[in-house]
């Protein structure tokens, strides 16, 4: 049988994790924690849009029967998993930006001023990787529209290929970019 008290320590500690929990550990703990404090459910099912209810909803739904010693119990189980696993990532990842602790793991990364620039180094990454993927599809858009359209003739007034004014005047705006992105990054 498992102490009140040793419920509302770990219930205490779940909130020290040093990662996010996967939304299945997630849902499992909100759904024993409910039967631990409540028992049986004792609402309705969420409507059809509010997911995030339905979901929380049908995980205390499915420990209907289930007495609140056994939910106890079964929570200070999960939440010590959670911990363990918790430990070992922290062992391994000692500088990983952790949502819930990341000062206490790295203290550089306690400085806001050090997360605002990794936060837009990764933005302007993933900005990059979307504006490679758009010229590609530019490029290959043009070849079709100009190269294979024009050659089987379906539109003999169409435009005729790139020329070197195109690109002389592109490279202005190849510099502005590379400049742009320097000054951000």
């Amino acid at each position: 049988m498992t102490s009140q008290e040793e419920f509302d320590q770990y219930a205490e500690k779940v909130k020290t994790l040093t990662t996010k929990p996967s939304d299945d550990d997630l849902l499992i703990l909100y759904g024993l924690f409910k039967q631990a404090t409540v028992g049986d459910i004792d609402t309705s099912r969420p409507g059809m849009l509010d997911f995030k209810g339905k979901a929380k909803w049908d995980a205390w739904k499915n420990l209907e029967g289930k007495s609140k010693d056994e939910a106890r119990a079964d929570y200070i189980t999960k939440v010590k998993q959670l911990l363990e696993e918790g430990d070992v990532l922290a062992k391994l990842l000692p500088c990983a930006p952790y949502k819930f602790s990341s000062a206490q793991l790295c203290p550089c990364l306690h400085n806001p001023n050090v997360l605002t620039k990794l936060q837009s180094q990764l933005k302007n990454i993933i900005i990059a990787w979307l504006s490679l993927v758009s010229l590609g599809i530019l490029v290959l858009l043009s070849w079709i529209f100009v190269y294979v359209i024009h050659q089987r003739g379906w539109c003999p007034d169409t435009w005729k290929g790139f020329s070197a004014a195109a690109i002389k005047d592109l490279w202005p705006v190849i510099k502005l970019s590379v400049s742009s992105g320097i000054m951000i990054w």
